[in-house]
């Protein structure tokens, strides 16, 4: 990482509570992580844009080329998708002889405009005056990167997280903006690394662990014996350093020969109720491979569904030792991603019905300036989330004649809560471990 040779690593990820110490600099820190990422983003696009008007300066026809490349793309892949579409519906893949003329000759446009806009660029960058003028935009957006990270006020093992999650944005679709819902993470790095007990010794400046109690992770004991607490640096007074206090439960052990490279404090949100999580990236020499693991061999994956009576079908696989089986994803996953459009289909009917009857009420009465001003389009919103806000501030807004009205949105309110609680909190089935079925 960072240039220098890794050794294997590993996320080792516990669940935690919010910070006890230093709760409202972890809250500043957040935001500022959040902050500084659009920053970076809107340099990176405005850095794109720099260069497009620098080739069109030197190559007027190129812009018009490129675009005409994109258009001829989605085309291609509008036609693809169809396609796709066809055989989903057809259930095998038969193409008509004049979609796979079309295909062919959209692709053979397309790779002959690529060969030219690469023909282009190329006579382009070997103009000496168009790459001294990059390089110094280069320059000058390093330059303003600085500026920006020196005026984030965010600790520096974050701002480089930032950085390293853009590490990519220069290529590719322009990056994206997104919008502050909470979510983020601060980072510590640990420079040259921690061993996992010099961290739980509680003499390091920058990650200090306490141990769990003994037996904590003897088969049956309690649960709460694993309750323990982290302290990391989020910043410094003058040299001293500033801790937040991390409750964690440390459900399974960090291995004992490991070396601590990152600590992350991670808060997402989920539905309605805030998550937090202590992760450490660990490495170790001999890295982390599976006992079971086989060492040699091949085998051949055919990758297609098929529903079975023990579940659905997603691959069949055949090794060269003659073994073969399948891979079934069991009627317990099933039913829990039903579940979960099941409670989204709920969801919406009740957003749809409890939208038209306030369209329908606001028609009929008149209703005071604020709630006028807070419904602009109200036919046409999509957002749960922003009928709910709408109540929230209702609440604290009474005015005569709304009893019947608002507490039909506040019921509403109360029971979207509770669907969108039960939906977000089904298990996922990416990270549940089920029996294997039909090897």
């Amino acid at each position: 990482m960072f240039g220098h040779p890794s050794s294997p690593s590993q996320i080792y990820s516990y669940g935690a509570h919010a910070p006890t110490t230093h709760g409202a600099l972890v809250e500043a820190q957040l935001q500022a992580a959040h902050r500084y990422r659009n920053a970076l983003v809107a340099l990176e696009r405005s850095r794109r844009t720099r260069v497009t008007e620098a080739l069109q300066a030197h190559d007027p026809g190129l812009p018009a080329l490129e675009a005409q490349m994109t258009a001829l793309a989605d085309t291609l892949a509008t036609v693809r998708a169809d396609l796709r579409r066809q055989h989903a519906h057809a259930r095998r893949h038969a193409s008509p002889e004049a979609q796979r003329r079309e295909i062919a000759a959209l692709r053979d446009q397309l790779a002959r405009l690529r060969a030219a806009v690469k023909v282009r660029k190329t006579r382009l960058f070997a103009d000496g005056r168009l790459r001294a003028m990059l390089a110094a935009m280069d320059d000058e957006m390093a330059a303003r990167q600085k500026a920006l990270r020196a005026a984030s006020a965010l600790y520096w093992g974050t701002y480089l997280a930032v950085e390293e999650g853009l590490a990519r944005a220069r290529h590719g679709p322009p990056p994206q903006f997104h919008r502050w819902t909470g979510d983020g993470k601060l980072a510590v790095q640990l420079q040259g690394g921690l061993t996992v007990a010099d961290a739980c010794r509680g003499a390091d400046t920058r990650l200090r662990l306490v141990p769990v109690a003994a037996g904590a992770y003897a088969p049956g004991a309690p649960r709460r014996l694993r309750r323990t607490h982290a302290s990391l640096r989020i910043g410094s007074d003058r040299r001293a350093p500033v801790w937040a206090e991390v409750p964690v439960v440390l459900h399974r052990p960090l291995p004992t020969n490991a070396t601590i490279k990152w600590v992350y404090l991670v808060r997402r949100h989920v539905a309605t109720q805030t998550e937090w999580r202590l992760q450490f990236v660990v490495t170790q020499a001999e890295g982390f491979g599976k006992a079971d693991a086989a060492s040699t061999g091949t085998v051949a994956v055919d990758v297609g569904w098929r529903r079975l009576a023990a579940g659905l079908r997603v691959a069949y696989w055949v090794g060269d030792d003659g073994a073969e089986g399948q891979l079934v994803l069991p009627e317990a996953i099933l039913t829990r991603l039903q579940k979960v459009e099941a409670l989204q289909s709920v969801r919406d009917t009740h957003f749809n019905t409890m939208r038209g009857v306030l369209v329908d009420w606001l028609h009929a009465h008149r209703p005071p300036a604020w709630l006028q001003e807070r419904t602009p389009g109200l036919p046409a919103w999509r957002s749960p989330t922003r009928l709910a806000a709408l109540a929230v501030h209702w609440r604290d807004h009474r005015f005569a004649g709304d009893q019947t009205i608002y507490r039909a949105l506040e019921a509403w309110r109360v029971q979207d809560k509770h669907l969108y609680e039960w939906q977000a909190h089904q298990p996922n089935p990416a990270t549940t471990s089920f029996p294997p079925v039909g090897t």
